[in-house]
């Protein structure tokens, strides 16, 4: 990992709510990008590119994208292992 990882959120979103508590509880730095589900933000060209789904949360590491929140859990566990190697 040698960026900061940017997770794109709803407030709302149960989804991304996990993927907050599981990232903050493992310690791992990340840039909240918000994206207003009410302003249809899910639907913008810029987010599209990123998500092509268009659903909420999705964690950009670099060139990789996750857009699913339990993935994002799953691989947060091995970016763990690999902070304190």
């Amino acid at each position: 990992m040698t960026s900061k990882l940017q997770l794109y959120s709803f407030f709302m979103s149960s989804c991304s709510f996990r993927v907050r508590i599981a990232l903050n509880f493992k310690g791992l730095d990340y840039e909240y990008k918000a994206i207003n589900l009410f302003k249809n933000e899910q639907s913008h060209p810029e987010y599209l590119k990123i998500n092509p789904i268009g659903y909420v949360p999705a964690l950009v590491d670099g060139d990789i994208v996750l857009a699913d929140s339990f993935a994002i859990i799953l691989v947060s566990n091995f970016l763990m292992e690999m902070l304190y190697i």
